[in-house]
């Protein structure tokens, strides 16, 4: 729960945000809400506990208000916000933190990498030749992209990274450890780099004016790969195979048929594997003809290039699910954003 202006508390709900006092019951309505400084408050990281307060009075809202008031001294509001309202006040809050002028975030790239990683510079190189590839990098294409000496910094330098969580690393299939990829992981640098990093005099309501941006879209593609990978254990929940041993990777390559990559291989013990399919979508998501075949396609190369003997099973991993049509028959298990939150098992 973090704190708020005028002595209130807040926390976020499914269904709207709280505001909690002790002392006064507020009749909280679009009228009265500029007569108080209202605060958002964000953690500046999940495991963060210092909050960063964001007046939220100048966002234009309609909202309606149902006072309950409990037993007790403790008397709490709960504010019925719309998806629409509450899509506002996110990126009114991303614009105060990024975009605005001396906002809390501008600079906080530098001074993170700086804090963290002595020889930062080199740092940097890693991590934006990382930034400009989506599916990762292997240890020889880091040293062609960055020009670093092969060495014991680098090997230094990527250990700290993925200890520090800021770099994923992940076997490719069929090779072990022998062909690692490392990945850019890191939530905030991901947006920094895309969105931030060499902006000059910004618009100050960016983030709300990108809204429609190809950019945007391609990060949140981006992103939701990341959470997916994230959250593993709440996948196989969600595919039933919690008990199962498993081997996770990532694969590329190429066959008689083409080149092909795949987002998330999932190596079963019962000789079966999962080809897992991430995709953002803002409804449910469409298999047409020609995506049906490049999923055919990639599954295809996927078992020439590899050999593999084991029975082969797509997966859909989505925001809202797969569109029931004439071509999501190629689906045999799909995973929504909702099962990524589940507790696991």
């Amino acid at each position: 729960m973090g704190s708020l202006g005028n002595g209130l508390a807040m926390r976020v709900s499914p269904v709207g945000l709280w505001y909690e006092t002790e002392t006064e019951v507020l009749e909280v309505t679009a009228a009265t809400i500029p007569q108080r400084t209202w605060f958002l408050s964000c953690p500046l990281s999940s495991s963060a506990e210092t909050m960063i307060k964001i007046p939220v009075s100048a966002v234009e809202f309609n909202i309606k208000a149902q006072n309950r008031q409990n037993s007790g001294a403790e008397t709490r509001q709960k504010l019925q916000v719309s998806a629409v309202e509450f899509r506002i006040l996110w990126n009114y809050s991303i614009d105060t933190l990024f975009f605005k002028r001396n906002g809390p975030l501008w600079d906080e790239f530098d001074h993170l990498y700086d804090t963290l990683f002595g020889s930062s510079k080199a740092y940097m190189k890693v991590i934006e030749a990382l930034a400009t590839k989506k599916s990762g990098l292997t240890r020889k294409e880091i040293l062609q992209e960055t020009k670093l000496d092969d060495n014991g910094l680098l090997t230094e330098m990527l250990k700290n990274l993925k200890n520090s969580q800021f770099v994923r690393a992940y076997n490719t299939f069929g090779y072990g450890e022998k062909n690692v990829v490392y990945q850019l992981a890191d939530y905030f640098t991901l947006f920094y780099l895309r969105f931030v990093k060499g902006k000059q005099n910004p618009d100050e309501h960016f983030w709300t004016n990108y809204l429609d941006n190809p950019a945007k879209s391609n990060w949140a593609g981006q992103t939701f790969e990341q959470v997916c990978k994230d959250h593993i254990l709440q996948v196989k929940k969600a595919m039933g195979i919690s008990a199962l041993l498993t081997d996770i990777s990532s694969w590329r390559g190429e066959s008689e048929s083409g080149k092909a990559q795949i987002d998330l291989v999932i190596d079963r013990r019962d000789r079966v594997t999962n080809i897992c399919e991430i995709k953002f979508s803002v409804g449910e998501f469409a298999i047409d003809q020609d995506y049906e075949d490049k999923l055919r396609k990639k599954m295809q190369v996927f078992r020439e290039a590899t050999n593999s003997r084991n029975a082969l099973q797509l997966v859909m991993i989505t925001t809202y699910g797969v569109r029931q049509n004439a071509h999501s028959g190629i689906v045999q298990s799909q995973v929504r954003m909702n099962d990524l939150f589940a507790a696991p098992e």
